[in-house]
């Protein structure tokens, strides 16, 4: 639960990063080094600039190393971290924690490319409950497994600019994203303990379950990632497969 004191801190780190000049000399709109959800993140989860950017070899580098913690900022898809996670598995004793910014709260504001020029923003859907990112999972499962991952998921508000830059008639279909900005946060949730991941079986489901029966229950869109947040959740060992219900596979917590 974040604290009234934590919502404060993270909205002062937001007004102070929105307001320092972080793109690379000389350029302009996409040429950002280190965009700014990241840096804002970063800052939040620790204040001593002396523990960013760790060498941990082989090209590895921590976003923030303290002590025997690591703790890793992943502004989009967890995909990327499997090496990496793999890598600190291998050659060190320590504990790595995963920030995960999900956008309970969200606005995009669309640019012309051409101009600069911006519209109004607008309020589009976000991500309302942890079910919403547990698809990502499947991605570092293996990793959560050892209990040596954990990963922190931080509800927030955000602003996301895109370019006017992609197919049919109003250049919106595969555009390209600028950056997403950090306003507020609302809420977090922890996965640290192999028993905190029971917190993705959502209430209502029966002694067993198919993938569609969670995806209803969890209020899921899209059954791929139902099934993907499942496998995750059967690689960390929270659920084995049940007989099968009808021709449909079943679930069971263990």
């Amino acid at each position: 639960m974040i604290s009234e004191l934590e919502r404060e801190k993270f909205r002062a780190i937001c007004r102070a990063v929105l307001t320092e000049k972080t793109a690379v000399e000389g350029g302009g709109i996409g040429t950002l080094n280190e965009k700014r959800m990241h840096i804002a993140l970063k800052r939040f989860v620790c204040s001593d600039e002396s523990k960013y950017e760790i060498d941990m070899g082989r090209r590895f580098v921590a976003d923030i190393k303290h002590d025997e913690e690591i703790f890793e900022i992943q502004t989009g898809s967890l995909y990327p971290l499997k090496a990496k996670l793999n890598h600190y598995l291998e050659t060190s004793d320590c504990h790595v924690t995963v920030v995960h910014p999900l956008p309970m709260k969200k606005y995009r504001v669309w640019i012309d490319p051409a101009t600069g020029e911006s519209q109004p923003r607008r309020r589009v859907a976000g991500i309302s409950t942890v079910f919403g990112g547990a698809h990502e999972l499947i991605y570092i499962s293996e990793a959560l497994a050892t209990g040596r991952v954990a990963v922190w998921f931080l509800f927030i508000e955000e602003e996301e600019y895109r370019f006017l830059d992609g197919r049919g008639k109003d250049k919106k279909i595969k555009s390209s994203r600028f950056e997403r900005l950090p306003v507020d946060i609302i809420d977090e949730a922890v996965f640290a303990e192999k028993s905190d991941f029971l917190a993705l079986i959502p209430e209502g489901l029966g002694e067993s379950f198919t993938t569609e029966e969670y995806r209803k229950a969890a209020k899921i869109p899209h059954s791929k990632h139902a099934y993907m947040a499942l496998a995750a959740l059967a690689n960390i060992g929270i659920i084995e497969e049940a007989e099968k219900k009808g021709r449909a596979r079943a679930w069971k917590i263990k």
